[in-house]
């Protein structure tokens, strides 16, 4: 099925912010439960499969940054494997971003395209926020700036800070 959509949210100049909050509200009606029968990869295997690319991309790239800052992502990634829950899992995009975010000019409303479609946790997708707007995050103190950002994805969301920090 096509249907025309109108243009990205990431060119209609809306501040970061509004931006983040149509995204949230697109998530919360996109987000659904699997589909009896339906296999997608899951929050688990998603965690394994970054785990493994962290590992392999950090020296291949020549050590960009810390070895701390690895230790910290491999430890975060090991803590949402473990936190993978089915009960508490929907049919996610898994790449939620304002280039994704289409308006509909019909209803005025936002759809997502291009779904990499994951059975996960909705702080995943939550978390691609936090890796969006990045100019904004290094202009000034990034990690407050970066726990602002998350607060207000949970905010919007209800998802638990922490799960969409990590």
């Amino acid at each position: 099925m096509l249907e025309r959509l109108g243009p990205p949210l990431a060119v209609l100049g809306l501040p970061i912010e509004e931006q983040i909050r149509v995204i949230c509200r697109t998530l919360q009606q996109a987000w659904m439960p699997i589909p009896p029968g339906a296999r997608y990869p899951t929050g688990a295997e998603k965690a394994v499969e970054m785990s493994s690319y962290i590992s392999t991309a950090w020296p291949r790239l020549g050590r960009p940054c810390s070895e701390k800052v690895i230790e910290i992502a491999l430890r975060f990634a090991e803590a949402r494997r473990d936190a993978f829950d089915p009960a508490d899992s929907v049919l996610a995009h898994g790449d939620p971003h304002a280039w994704n975010t289409l308006l509909d000019p019909k209803t005025n409303q936002y759809k997502f395209v291009d779904p990499d479609g994951l059975f996960i946790e909705r702080a995943h997708d939550l978390s691609i926020s936090m890796r969006e707007w990045s100019a904004e995050l290094l202009a000034g103190d990034s990690v407050v700036s970066g726990r602002k950002r998350c607060a207000l994805l949970s905010l919007f969301t209800g998802v638990q800070q922490s799960a969409i920090w990590q």
